[in-house]
């Protein structure tokens, strides 16, 4: 869960998923961003895709669910809004792992730009 997350620039921000080590390619992901009319949407290898700025001063909230598919599969879907302006970001994708989930990641897709506001929470069950 997102509340109020934003970084220090406008790489999109991915959750990465592993076991025993992150995996950063192999995933079979969507993202789809609207803004206003106009609606984009990007395939993704190296994460669930959950935010794609629009600007540095976005603040995005929502919530993401990674769901065990079967064995070691997991399926991801998640709606983020970023709150500030009238921007959607819709997540959804799987991908297989070589093993039970150990390691979650959150990150951006440069691995440069940094968190710098908000909070993420993990629950799990």
């Amino acid at each position: 869960m997102f509340q109020g997350v934003s970084t220090n620039g406008t790489s999109p921000y991915q959750i990465q998923i592993g076991a025993g080590s992150v995996t950063t390619s192999g995933y079979a992901a969507v993202g789809v961003s609207t803004a206003g009319a106009g609606i984009a949407t990007t395939a993704y290898t190296s994460g669930f895709v959950t935010v794609v700025p629009s600007a540095i001063t976005n603040v995005n909230s929502g919530s993401v669910i990674l769901t065990n598919l079967t064995s070691n599969t997991w399926t991801a879907q998640g709606v983020v809004a970023s709150t500030d302006t009238t921007r959607s970001n819709i997540c959804a994708g799987s991908i297989s792992l070589g093993g039970a989930l150990t390691v979650v990641r959150i990150t951006t897709v440069n691995g440069t730009d940094t968190f710098d506001a908000g909070s993420v929470n993990i629950m799990w069950e």
